[in-house]
């Protein structure tokens, strides 16, 4: 340890604990995602410069004529700046999906825009569009996007649906020689595609495929037989409700190992529900969460929010908020809990900040005429540090921890000069500090009840602190289950 960190940790003040007042969710709204006057049609994401930070790519869209890209670039803790040579002069895209499609190592992205956009990621995050020698031609509009290593031999494919004029478009596979180039192999139906989503849905681990109309979100289910072979199993394996899913997700509800299917109806009075697989790829019962209510649903995301084991769901709202629902059971669910965002166009979940729970980015209006939208991070508090102030030399500087664990545990945090230059995955998460300059702060002790706790240093009126990196990051760990310990974020500031 330096003799400047042991300087900066000469007084360390009270921990105190508070009782639990967290939400689950804290909105950070200084992220560096500009207001804008159009909505998010799609919002993806991947570490695109090789930094192990998650980045986010956005193409907004007022719908009618106008429409932009954006590719933002984070700093690991939730803070985005927007790239400067992104590619602009593309389509509109409706949809879209980050792979290493040609097997360099790299987060390439490809476009459900215009005919389809294959860009090309320099391992930077530098992006070329290399669609002309990438994609095969297409005379209609492609609508959605996802990939999937459709016939076993370790690259990413492509499943893409077009949405062209009176109805017109298709569902394609579209296979990967391994290098990024694709070519249309398979075509699985005939008519516009709105939605697609790929997994295991019969337990034979081959990839099926479940797609969506337009028109009333129809469903359809296609069964693996073979490496690029699917049939039409709708009939047969799908129940007669729902017939209308606006937004809906694949996830293992029960915890008996196959994919369910999570959705929601549209409606100023749509009531959420289930149907659950028999682990063949038959779905037929369906549970219905009988004490929600949603006001025009247009976004969901499934995920354990609070990792307890089994998944919950986030909703999105146009004529009302984020609403997060927590699963009980198998067969129940709390009541809704809303963020406090305000009217939802767009939800994406993904790990922003690298401490092993899941956060939320959502776009939503935050001016009704003329409307304008808000990208906002919402970092979940499962396992936090946070300071909202930079230290400063000669003054009291506050740090917050949060913790949500429904059981007694310790948080040990630790502060560092300098961090890594890419986190390192350990059993433990993702470390962002280097042990051998790291020093351990006084544990915080946090019973069942408590979610946050607050430690008080005093920083020393040391002119040569000035201006330099403070570095902090968490272990919690679980007072009868040690083994289950877990790193937090890593928060960085500079002492002022």
């Amino acid at each position: 340890m330096s003799r400047l960190l042991r300087t900066l940790l000469l007084t360390v003040g009270f921990t105190t604990t508070s009782v639990a007042q967290t939400s689950q969710f804290d909105t950070r709204g200084m992220t560096g995602f500009p207001a804008s006057p159009f909505g998010a049609f799609t919002i993806a994401h991947a570490d695109v410069d090789g930094d192990g930070d998650v980045d986010v790519y956005v193409c907004y869209s007022n719908i009618t004529s106008s429409y932009a890209h954006a590719l933002y670039l984070g700093d690991g803790q939730g803070g985005f700046t927007q790239a400067s040579s992104f590619p602009t002069q593309l389509p509109e895209a409706i949809d879209s999906v980050f792979g290493d499609f040609d097997g360099d190592g790299d987060q390439d992205l490809v476009l459900a825009a215009g005919k389809g956009v294959y860009l090309e990621n320099d391992g930077k995050g530098g992006f070329t569009d290399a669609t002309a020698t990438r994609l095969p031609p297409s005379s209609v509009d492609s609508w959605v996007v996802e990939s999937a290593d459709l016939d076993g031999d370790n690259d990413l494919d492509l499943v893409m649906g077009e949405l062209g004029f009176f109805g017109s478009g298709g569902l394609f596979c579209l296979r990967n020689d391994g290098t990024g180039k694709f070519t249309r192999a398979v075509q699985l139906f005939s008519s516009a595609i709105a939605k697609v989503q790929v997994g295991d849905i019969n337990g034979d681990k081959r990839p099926d495929i479940f797609a969506q109309t337009p028109i009333l979100n129809k469903p359809y289910l296609f069964i693996a037989t073979g490496a690029f072979a699917w049939a039409d199993q709708t009939a047969t394996n799908w129940p007669t409700v729902p017939s209308d899913a606006t937004a809906s997700e694949l996830a293992d509800w029960d915890k008996d190992g196959d994919l369910d299917f999570v959705y929601t109806p549209s409606g100023s009075a749509a009531k959420p529900a289930v149907c659950l697989n028999d682990g063949k790829g038959v779905f037929s019962a369906t549970i219905s969460m009988s004490n929600v209510t949603l006001r025009k649903p247009v976004g969901i995301a499934v995920f354990d929010a609070d990792e307890d084991g089994d998944v919950d769901v986030v909703f999105g709202e146009w004529d009302g908020d984020a609403q997060l629902i927590l699963q009980l059971s198998k067969s129940s669910v709390s009541n809704p809990v809303a963020l406090g965002v305000g009217k939802i166009n767009q939800l994406h979940c993904a790990d922003v900040d690298q401490d092993g729970d899941v956060d939320l980015v959502l776009d939503h209006a935050i001016a009704p005429s003329p409307i304008k939208y808000e990208l906002v991070l919402m970092l979940n508090h499962q396992r936090q540090v946070h300071a909202a102030t930079d230290p400063m030399i000669g003054a009291t500087w506050q740090l917050d921890s949060w913790s949500l664990a429904p059981t007694a545990r310790y948080v040990v945090n630790f502060l560092s000069l300098d961090k890594l230059a890419k986190r390192v995955a350990t059993p433990l998460g993702f470390l962002g500090l280097d042990p051998a300059k790291s020093v351990a702060l006084l544990p915080i002790v946090m019973d069942s009840t408590a979610t946050k706790a607050t430690q008080m240093l005093a920083i020393p009126n040391t002119t040569s602190l000035r201006g330099l990196g403070l570095h902090c990051q968490g272990l919690v760990i679980p007072r009868n289950a040690p083994a289950a310990s877990k790193l937090t974020n890593v928060w960085s500031m500079t002492i002022r």
